[in-house]
């Protein structure tokens, strides 16, 4: 069965090639299609399939090259195993708390739980009057600023372990950010 067309789709959400920053394209008819009732789910259905398009480019990508990089010394890899498990703690205290992402005037709420997006609320007196650009704005916003979050997550962890950051750092590690290599 051929996948159907993103024209049959009430909601078209675009992500950038971090999966980052969403665009979110509201279809001419969503409100007759959907409803304002029916947006919150049309929206998160998009977002899934946005994701998983993301996913499978990525996987069907050419890898990066390895980085030219000077392997550790045995004394940084020993620091670096010491504070795994601190990573690992710090990361699991950060995904295993429910966290709301919610834009200035409250218009739509984004609900992030085990760092995957579960609810996205958008106020229903606001989607009444709210044009469909404001809406698609307002919308990629905070699912934008709720994506970024989730990305964060392991880089915030490793804030309380230096040993393990400096190595991360000598291999090129996208979790160090490029003012720490």
């Amino acid at each position: 069965m051929a996948p159907p067309s993103e024209h049959s789709h009430p909601v078209l959400i675009r992500l950038d090639e971090g999966g980052t920053t969403a665009a979110v394209r509201l279809r001419a008819t969503w409100r007759r299609d959907v409803g304002p009732e029916g947006l919150s789910a049309a929206v998160l259905r998009a977002l899934a399939a946005a994701q998983q398009e993301h996913l499978v480019a990525a996987l069907a990508a050419d890898p990066p090259a390895p980085p030219d990089v000077t392997p550790p010394s045995v004394d940084a890899l020993l620091r670096a195993i010491g504070e795994i498990d601190e990573f690992r703690s710090a990361l699991a205290a950060s995904t295993s708390s429910t966290r709301t992402v919610e834009r200035v005037g409250g218009h739509v709420r984004v609900t992030i739980q085990r760092n995957a997006i579960t609810e996205l609320d958008v106020a229903p007196e606001w989607v009444g009057h709210a044009g469909d650009a404001e809406l698609e704005r307002e919308i990629g916003a905070t699912l934008t600023e709720a994506l970024q979050r989730i990305a964060a997550a392991p880089a915030d962890a490793l804030a309380g372990c230096p040993g393990l950051r400096a190595v991360l750092r000598t291999v090129g590690s996208p979790l160090v950010t490029a003012e720490e290599r």
